[in-house]
């Protein structure tokens, strides 16, 4: 059933950002092209510059000051360099606190017109459904059956574009060693959704990779919940170009070159069993990851070893 008219309070978008001028330009451009654009507020956060990154940091915010085409438009610039991750934390958690639900993006996704309202669809219509952990707006380029419903479920959490509730946040904890060593031995590592999974999740353990979307992904397999994303993405990451934090090595293998062209997606007919989903989309990432061109080891480290712990 697709809703023709949202009555509901639009959740919030909160949109990072640091030096990538050209990149945010395509994202936010994207954004404004979206249904419901100008029905919802949009948070920008800048985080200051480390040394030598002065002049990008400053082209970005003259571009942000101008953007239009939002119902409104926030501006967080911090005057000190958080890094990856903290410098979100406290708007994220004001967001949540007034809204009790979030669409977050970073600086390098570029987003077809529907996507607004199907993250704005699925917050409302699984906001009380305990069995769905988040949204997600990215589905890498799988093909699925012709007759494959518009959005599907699976447990393989992708955070290029997506939404959650506050008690999603709640319910995606510090990934500690006992807590991987305990999924461990209760799961094989067919049952992680992706090999990859198996290390990306002791990177995070061990403070090499800061990513929340991680926390996420784990959580929702450590507590058997399900993403609710399109079979058709609706959202094309473009930030595999070597410029951004995580990721070293350049390559296309997440591109979408066409995106779903709905405005509005049917949430009918979806199927919570999702075993073929799941098997499409670790196969997927398996190939990803064995992939010569990119593997765990193309992560960048975003933190010394001896750092603390990210609270989320």
């Amino acid at each position: 059933m697709v809703n023709n008219k949202l009555d509901v309070l639009l959740a919030p978008v909160l949109v990072t950002c640091y030096t990538r001028f050209e990149q945010l330009k395509q994202t936010v451009e994207s954004l404004k092209n979206c249904d419901l654009a100008d029905q919802t507020e949009i948070y920008f956060c800048s985080d200051a510059p480390k040394f030598g990154d002065e002049e990008k940091v400053q082209k970005v915010r003259e571009y942000l000051i101008q953007v239009s085409g939002f119902k409104k438009v926030h501006l967080i610039f911090h005057s000190e360099n958080k890094g990856v991750g903290r410098s979100v934390i406290q708007t994220r958690a004001k967001l949540l606190d007034s809204y009790n639900k979030v669409i977050f993006t970073e600086d390098d996704n570029v987003f077809a017109p529907g996507f607004l309202r199907f993250m704005n669809d699925a917050l409302e219509s699984y906001k009380d459904d305990l069995r769905v952990l988040a949204i997600s707006g990215y589905t890498p380029p799988v093909y699925f059956a012709k007759d494959t419903p518009d959005v599907i479920v699976s447990k393989r959490f992708m955070g290029w574009g997506w939404g959650g509730w506050k008690r999603t946040f709640e319910a995606s904890p510090i990934i500690t060693n006992e807590r991987l060593n305990a999924l461990y031995s209760r799961l094989n590592v067919n049952e992680l959704h992706g090999h990859d999974r198996r290390e990306t999740f002791r990177h995070v353990e061990r403070k090499l990779l800061i990513a929340l979307d991680l926390h996420i992904c784990f959580a929702a397999i450590e507590q058997d919940k399900v993403i609710i994303q399109p079979a058709i993405s609706l959202v094309n990451n473009i930030g595999h170009d070597g410029s951004g934090v995580h990721f070293c090595n350049v390559t296309n293998v997440y591109e979408n070159k066409k995106l779903n062209k709905k405005v509005a997606l049917s949430f009918d007919n979806l199927d919570f069993n999702c075993k073929e989903a799941d098997k499409k989309l670790s196969d997927f990432f398996e190939m990803a990851h064995l992939n010569a061109e990119f593997g765990v080891l193309s992560f960048k480290r975003a933190l010394p070893v001896n750092c603390s712990p990210i609270k989320y």
